[in-house]
């Protein structure tokens, strides 16, 4: 890449994280609430396991998910127009770099990942079978 980069770590709130075993990543690590850091950044690199990246893209922030190709990809936003996947560190540099590059992308609605139903007719109708 030949742009300049701030790496932010955000971990799992309940996993340790340690630059120690990853001496050649220069990074920052932050242990704020997503909800609280999301606005902060204009890419988002997560593992397709996480629905954090649902929340960064609803927030507006590009979201690159890296995936292994020979494994199942469990990410919310499988299919999804404005998620990027990954499966190398190639591709994944080719992302960043055209994230970076072009910022601007359609930022879905809410309502593409949420059933809102206050009377939960689907657990009732569940319920009753």
């Amino acid at each position: 890449l030949r742009c300049q980069l701030d790496v932010v770590i955000k971990p799992h709130p309940n996993f340790q994280f340690s630059n120690n075993r990853y001496k050649g990543i220069v990074a920052s690590i932050i242990n704020q609430p997503l909800g609280i850091i999301v606005n902060d950044f204009d890419i988002a690199v997560t593992s397709n396991l996480t629905s954090a990246s649902v929340d960064a893209l609803l927030a507006g922030v590009q979201v690159i998910i890296f995936s292994e190709k020979d494994q199942l990809n469990f990410s919310p936003l499988k299919s999804q127009p404005g998620a990027t996947f990954v499966y190398s560190a190639v591709e994944m540099a080719t992302a960043i770099s055209t994230a970076w590059m072009n910022p601007c992308h359609e930022t879905p609605a809410v309502t593409n990942f949420f059933f809102f139903d206050n009377q939960l007719s689907r657990w009732a109708s569940l319920l009753e079978s």
